[in-house]
């Protein structure tokens, strides 16, 4: 892939993190009692890591060469990381709402 269009990807990609964390974060008033903990540490986890995927991304934008590459697999590896996270929270979420609408059925 081109580097501007990989840069403009990988734009987009650190944008749709923060938002979906900023979603899951407004989400975090309708998880049960018993589910705030977990979520809560899912949550704190990608938050302690986005700085880290936001300077890799300024890396990005710097570097050319062997190094654009190193930093663009860096990146690519954060940002999986950060998928995987976010699925893992919506999956708390959804066995929450599951359960909770189970307990009232």
């Amino acid at each position: 892939m081109e580097k501007e269009k990989y840069r403009i990807k990988a734009k987009e990609t650190v944008d749709n993190i923060f938002n979906q964390i900023e979603d899951l974060e407004k989400k975090r008033q309708h998880v049960s009692k018993n589910m705030k903990a977990q979520y809560d540490e899912q949550i704190a986890a990608l938050k302690a890591r986005s700085a880290e995927l936001e300077k890799q991304y300024k890396d990005l934008e710097l570097s050319s060469g062997q190094a654009w590459q190193e930093t663009k697999d860096k990146f690519s590896e954060s940002a999986d990381y950060f998928k995987a996270g976010l699925t893992k929270i919506a999956e708390i979420f959804e066995k929450d709402q599951r359960e909770e609408n189970h307990g009232q059925a």
